[in-house]
């Protein structure tokens, strides 16, 4: 049975790469080691790690104002490392909480610096009196985006913004940001490390914070100059092969293309089934990468319906374990091809047609 991923991190993976990717860790660059036994000490590693930079800053429009590297741990670990490295014990943040990594993030926030937490965008201040405003572009957990970015562009400090689930997926004015930081899991490769976007001049005015003692885990600075703790090599490696293939197949702008073909193909699915499958996030905020759906107001039948999608070769659709609602959820991340998010249409319409023809037997079977 051919499996189809929809998890909502680590995402599936292309198999062409996966091929590429298992030779490699058998003898990689005909080097007769595995790319898991080299050392980041090595040019070889050293090349790769530039290219691999090289190749994230086409692929996501970085501006030369920006710098991005990489570093150890996934999108919770800068949730600290931001403070560590933009303010001190005296700053003050505003943070815009719109659902679960917002609200984890802002009580981790918490902990080096003021907090004042929003719940509205029109409830945003502009006022020099914080060191930054952040915020989360995409809420995996329940599938809220901000679809054409924030509608605030403060002059007076400056935008934090978690993008994990959505850097990839979406053209971003990256210009507009101090700071963006995304897991790799999710559109750019595999878990291990995160890639952290961040301008020039933010990076350089370290000293003028007052930041003193950042443990070495958390700090920026090692990790920009090839410097800090040894990296996750496998999961920068397996980046540098999916950004090439994005770019190779058209860059940018075919997969913002292709993320806004695929979830509205899916919306437009749920949205004429009568009822049947329903989503509750305003349309203006569905997210385009990570979409939650129930059954029939059940959550009985929402779970009966991942069960039988993973009988049938679909994984990962089931809710976050935070989510209210306890539905279904599905993530349409770059390496997801719409083929198969067709099949997964066509096995919804399916199970659909035979619980309307057979509800008293789904309902005792439930019970």
């Amino acid at each position: 049975m051919n499996i189809i991923n929809f998890s909502a991190g680590p995402c599936q993976l292309n198999k062409k790469l996966l091929e590429i990717a298992s030779k490699d860790i058998i003898n990689y660059n005909q080097t007769g080691i595995s790319i898991c036994e080299l050392s980041h000490h090595t040019e070889l590693w050293k090349d790769l790690y530039k290219e691999t930079v090289a190749n994230c800053i086409e692929f996501l429009q970085i501006p030369e104002s920006h710098d991005c590297f990489f570093m150890n741990g996934g999108g919770t670990h800068q949730f600290s490392a931001i403070c560590c490295n933009l303010c001190n014990s005296r700053s003050k943040i505003q943070v815009l909480v719109t659902g679960f990594w917002s609200q984890k993030a802002s009580l981790e926030l918490s902990k080096f610096c003021k907090v004042v937490i929003v719940h509205k965008e029109s409830d945003l201040v502009d006022s020099c009196e914080y060191e930054f405003t952040y915020y989360c572009e995409n809420e995996t957990t329940i599938g809220f985006e901000f679809r054409n970015g924030l509608n605030f562009n403060p002059i007076n400090h400056f935008l934090v913004c978690d993008m994990c689930s959505i850097l990839g997926s979406k053209i971003v004015d990256i210009k507009k940001y101090g700071v963006i930081f995304s897991s790799l899991s999710k559109n750019l490769g595999i878990s291990g490390s995160t890639l952290i976007i961040a301008n020039k001049e933010l990076l350089s005015n370290k000293n003028s914070r007052n930041i003193e003692n950042i443990p070495i885990v958390m700090d920026w600075y090692p990790y920009l100059n090839l410097n800090g703790p040894t990296p996750s090599i496998m999961s920068i490696y397996m980046t540098g092969l999916n950004v090439k293939r994005m770019i190779e197949r058209g860059g940018l702008q075919y997969y913002d293309n292709l993320s806004i073909f695929k979830s509205n193909l899916f919306y437009e699915y749920i949205d004429n089934s009568n009822g049947f499958y329903f989503n509750n996030i305003p349309k203006q905020h569905r997210s385009r990468t990570n979409i939650t759906f129930s059954v029939k107001d059940s959550q009985n039948i929402s779970s009966l319906f991942t069960n039988k999608a993973k009988l049938n070769g679909f994984i990962g659709t089931a809710h976050h374990p935070s989510n209210p609602d306890k539905g279904c959820r599905i993530s349409l991340y770059n390496s997801l091809e719409l083929d198969e998010l067709t099949q997964f249409i066509n096995f919804m319409e399916s199970f659909k047609i035979d619980f309307e023809k057979n509800s008293l037997n789904y309902i005792e079977h439930i019970n």
